[in-house]
């Protein structure tokens, strides 16, 4: 799984807080993949699927889809 997001309009880092979330939800910690560097929707997309192409994941799901 994959979270991704920098601190763009707060100081928080958007991929650790979901990935935290996810954590405390009982995802393992070591299923999360953290992605820092997006400060918007098209950098989330671009920096996730190189990612996803790195890591050889085998989905990409928004977390609006694990709802």
């Amino acid at each position: 799984m994959i979270t991704s997001g920098a601190a763009a309009y707060n100081p928080y880092v958007e991929a650790d807080v979901m990935a935290d979330a996810l954590v405390a939800w009982g995802i393992p910690a070591d299923r999360i993949l953290r992605e820092r560097n997006a400060l918007h929707t098209d950098e989330n997309i671009a920096w996730s699927l190189e990612i996803r192409s790195e890591e050889h994941t085998s989905e990409l799901q928004s977390p609006c889809n694990l709802v």
